[in-house]
């Protein structure tokens, strides 16, 4: 449910992954890609997840429904670590 929400915000945003079924979603890039391509992917990437964590909040099914808290998932953290690290590249 919330991997396929995540899919769809991707999509809106011009980005296509692939939602694998509860709450994950593969990241699926070309196997040849440039740096530019990556920095759109990611900031795509980051706004379906802002999106979806948005949605998750509002609908109130965090940690009841989906066993998600958005302030210690390993996931969300190891994504705003990849985000943080293109951030500080030169």
């Amino acid at each position: 449910k919330v991997g396929q929400f995540c899919a769809k915000a991707a999509e809106d945003n011009g980005l296509v992954i692939r939602p694998l079924g509860g709450n994950r979603v593969a990241v699926c890039p070309p196997l040849i890609i440039e740096t530019p391509h990556v920095d759109e992917l990611i900031e795509k990437f980051r706004a379906a997840l802002n999106l979806t964590l948005d949605w998750v909040t509002a609908k109130s099914c965090l940690e009841a429904d989906f066993g998600i808290d958005p302030y210690r998932s390993t996931h969300i953290l190891c994504f705003q670590q990849c985000f943080e690290a293109v951030e500080r590249r030169p």
